[in-house]
C-alpha cells in the first residue's frame, strides 16, 4: 500500500490529480497484461488457441478516495484460467470418470478428437498389469491404442501467470504513482 500524506497545497480529491493517477495506473495495468501475457507465451503453459491469454482484463477503478488497478482471466470458454493461476483437484461432475486423453485422441495441435463416447470400436480396460488406471482402447485394423486414461481425479499443480506479472510490475506502479503525487506537492 502506498500512503499518501498532504504537504502544502497538494490536494489528494482534485480532480486533475485523481485523472493522472489514474492514466498513470492505467499505463502500468497494461504493461502488467502484457507481462501475464508473455508469461503464458508457453513459459508457464503451452499455448494451442490463445484463449486464456486472450482473456486476460486490465481495468482501474476508482470508488471514493482510493484508486485501484484489478487484472482478471478467464470468463465463457476459458473455465480452466483459475485452476491453472491456482491450483486444484478436478473431480468428475457427470460421469463415474474423468476421461485424460492420450496422444491417439488428439489432433496434430493437441485438440482432443471428441469426446470418450464418439469413438468407435472401443473397449474398457481395468487398471492391473502395472496399470495404475483403466483406460479406455480402441481398435485400429490390427492394432489396439490407448484412447483415454480413465481418473476419479486429477490434481493440477499450480501454474500462475497473473501473479507473477504484478509482482515483477509492483515496484514500477508505486515509483510512477510516487512520481505523479510529487508533480503536485
Amino acid at each position: 500500500m502506498i500512503r499518501l500524506t498532504r504537504q502544502g497545497s497538494f490536494n489528494p480529491d482534485d480532480d486533475a490529480f485523481k485523472k493522472a493517477i489514474q492514466a498513470a495506473l492505467d499505463a502500468e495495468m497494461m504493461s502488467i497484461k502484457g507481462e501475464a501475457m508473455r508469461n503464458l507465451s508457453d513459459d508457464v503453459l503451452n499455448v494451442r488457441t490463445g484463449r486464456l491469454r486472450n482473456s486476460i482484463n486490465v481495468s482501474v477503478q476508482q470508488s471514493g478516495k482510493k484508486t485501484f488497478g484489478i487484472i482478471a482471466a478467464g470468463g465463457s470458454g476459458v473455465t480452466y484460467a483459475r485452476i491453472h493461476e491456482q491450483g486444484g483437484v478436478v473431480t468428475p461432475v457427470r460421469r463415474k470418470w474423468l476421461t485424460i486423453p492420450t496422444e491417439f485422441a488428439k489432433t496434430g495441435v493437441g485438440a482432443v478428437r471428441g469426446n470418450a463416447r464418439s469413438f468407435k470400436d472401443t473397449f474398457f480396460l481395468p487398471k492391473g498389469k502395472g496399470r495404475k488406471s483403466p483406460l479406455i482402447m480402441q481398435k485400429r485394423g490390427n492394432k489396439v491404442v490407448p484412447l483415454f486414461v480413465l481418473k476419479k481425479r486429477v490434481k493440477i499443480p499450480k501454474r500462475p501467470y497473473l501473479r507473477p506479472a504484478v509482482d515483477s510490475r509492483i515496484s514500477s506502479v508505486k515509483a510512477r504513482i510516487k512520481k505523479e503525487v510529487k508533480k503536485r506537492i
